[in-house]
């Protein structure tokens, strides 16, 4: 049973996305070295271990489910990803500004709340990045 949260059941990312995550990733890797990395939603850190395998990965995610953060830390354990717990809307103002290659949003899939993350994610990409 997956966990659920205000109401939304929380499955974790399928094989095929995945897959299109890494494929992109690797190509941006090749073309720049070892990336900075931000993940926008992390659930169980499937996806924040792939991005790992390339640079240094921040994952912001409330884990507001029972065991959620536990979970994700025995996910990702060994790995260059630092956590950061709360709101994409109260975390993305506090970093820095073109800070990172790459930046995978798959947190809240409401439009006004991925509408914001893509408004800040526009600050906080460097050039030539893929959001």
């Amino acid at each position: 049973m997956y966990p659920t949260t205000r109401g939304v059941t929380q499955y974790p990312t399928n094989a095929s996305r995945l897959e299109v995550l890494n494929r992109v990733t690797k190509e941006l890797y090749m073309q720049r070295g070892k990336l900075n990395i931000l993940e926008i939603g992390s659930l169980y850190g499937d996806s924040a271990k792939i991005l790992a395998q390339y640079g240094n990965v921040i994952c912001v995610d409330l884990w507001d489910w029972e065991g959620g953060f536990q979970t994700f830390i025995h996910n990702i354990e060994g790995l260059p990803i630092t956590p950061m717990i709360g709101h994409s809307s109260l975390i993305l103002p506090t970093l820095m500004d073109k800070a990172f290659d790459l930046i995978y949003i798959d947190g809240c899939h409401t439009y006004p709340i991925v509408d914001a993350d893509i408004a800040y994610s526009r600050r906080l990409i460097n050039s030539g990045g893929i959001i």
